[in-house]
């Protein structure tokens, strides 16, 4: 596959293609979400199940890609789009393997750091059940701020090698080494457009938050499962929606003549 350089405004058209997508298959993406949701919670009530739950994450980033592609074909979203990773073969069903090993393995040492740093401040605070002004009090400290800080940085830098990865074992039928580097190489040339991107993004959250805020003030609790959780839920859809015009627009075919793998 041949890398493309992609200019920054594009960035916003990633996310404007999301919405657009989104709104040709509404219910089929709701159920693909909702699958991947459960699947995760199944896969969470497992004991010592947090590699096995950071290594779906890559194949559940591929499947979000696979189903906007499929949207853009007019093909069904769901459940079409697992039959199409099942069909991928088995060499690279393994590669995909790999790639959720390693990064759910980097995504276990970024959390083990990050306690490292606030020594177990987090994980307490989550299980801590005090009032409002004490969990104010807590979040205050510099340790935990600290490891907060620490996660959020190795996280990020985690999810730029992983961005692309997955497409490429699955379209590029690259290996899982050889997608994390020139996903990382393709985020780095259009780092212009993933900037925008990502504040694009930021901005579309700000605006939703401040709807959320409103509802709450207007309808207390009723809005929270009627208007606020459908929000939450269909926003992080369309962020997984978007995945695929980011690697289609970064990635083309060796041949300029030939039919390219991602459309």
């Amino acid at each position: 596959m041949k890398l493309h350089d992609v200019a920054a405004r594009q960035g916003f058209m990633w996310i404007r293609g999301a919405f657009g997508v989104l709104a040709r298959q509404p219910l089929g993406f709701a159920g693909l979400f909702t699958a991947c949701f459960l699947a995760l919670m199944f896969i969470g009530m497992i004991p010592i199940a947090g590699l096995m739950m950071f290594a779906t994450m890559p194949v559940a980033a591929l499947l979000f890609m696979i189903a906007t592609r499929r949207a853009l074909d007019g093909l069904p979203v769901f459940p079409g789009t697992f039959a199409e990773l099942k069909g991928a073969g088995r060499a690279r069903l393994i590669a995909l393997l790999k790639l959720g090993l390693a990064c759910g393995a980097a995504m276990l040492a970024i959390l083990w750091i990050g306690d490292a740093i606030d020594g177990g401040a987090l994980e307490a605070l989550q299980q801590y059940a005090g009032s409002t002004e004490e969990i104010a009090k807590h979040l205050a400290e510099p340790t935990l701020q600290a490891g907060m800080l620490t996660r959020l940085c190795l996280m990020a830098l985690l999810s730029i090698p992983a961005w692309h990865a997955p497409a490429l074992v699955f379209w590029g039928d690259q290996s899982w080494l050889r997608a994390l580097f020139f996903s990382s190489y393709a985020c780095w040339r259009n780092k212009g457009a993933f900037i925008v991107y990502a504040f694009g993004w930021i901005s579309v959250w700000v605006l939703m938050a401040a709807v959320i805020a409103i509802l709450l003030s207007l309808f207390q609790s009723a809005a929270m499962v009627v208007i606020v959780l459908p929000l939450t839920l269909a926003f992080w859809t369309a962020v997984g929606a978007s995945l695929y015009f980011t690697f289609a627009d970064c990635f083309g075919p060796d041949d300029p003549a030939a039919p390219a793998p991602v459309a």
